[in-house]
């Protein structure tokens, strides 16, 4: 879940948009919880924006991914200084796999952030750069990937484990590259940085096998 989204359903929605969402989890209350959320998205006054924030999330998890990215769509429009639907959708297009409307949502978001765009001052910009450089992997461009990283890795490494999670990608990415000193320069970051995390483990194996 996207940092913000998943924060926001579980703890500040209201308790009435809570029971409808826990209805809508569990076996013959379901179909029954989802339709009454899209009631009240459509149809309510005080909890309508709240509905369609945990609509997104359940039409995620089902993979209903047109429902989601039409909510989202209206989301995105109503609020246009709000970062986290766009984050959200871009998630969304990942999940299917359509690197290329991913490509295009996170570059948005990263025009916004060099922009410094009024809503975006509290973005996360190492996860967003670091998570457009994965979509851009995907697509081939491995240039366009590594610039992402490197920017993500600029990001307040200290307070933010996705600019190594960047660093580490940008190894590996180099090792694929045979560009071995680029490799071995992040991979001695991210073992240095971060020794106990998973990213630091994987770091420190990469480095133990170039002996």
């Amino acid at each position: 879940m996207v940092i913000g989204l998943g924060d926001y359903v579980a703890g500040s929605l209201p308790w009435y948009v809570k029971v409808l969402a826990s209805l809508a989890g569990f076996r013959g209350s379901r179909p029954r919880g989802l339709a009454e959320l899209k009631r009240v998205s459509e149809e309510g006054h005080w909890a309508r924006v709240d509905a369609k924030i945990i609509l997104v999330t359940l039409y995620r998890r089902d993979k209903m991914y047109p429902e989601a990215l039409a909510l989202l769509d209206e989301l995105v429009r109503s609020y246009p200084g709000n970062f986290l639907g766009p984050m959200e959708m871009a998630a969304v297009y990942e999940d299917q796999n359509n690197w290329p409307a991913a490509a295009k949502v996170y570059g948005g978001l990263v025009r916004k952030l060099h922009e410094h765009a009024r809503g975006y001052e509290l973005m996360p910009a190492a996860k967003i750069l670091y998570r457009a450089g994965r979509v851009y992997e995907r697509l081939g461009e491995p240039e366009e990937a590594l610039q992402l990283y490197d920017a993500a890795s600029g990001q307040l490494p200290g307070a933010n484990l996705d600019a190594y999670r960047a660093n580490l990608a940008a190894a590996e990415l180099d090792r694929q590259l045979n560009r071995p000193a680029e490799a071995l320069r992040n991979y001695r970051r991210v073992a240095g940085a971060v020794p106990n995390t998973e990213e630091g483990k994987v770091a420190l194996r990469a480095l133990q096998s170039y002996h």
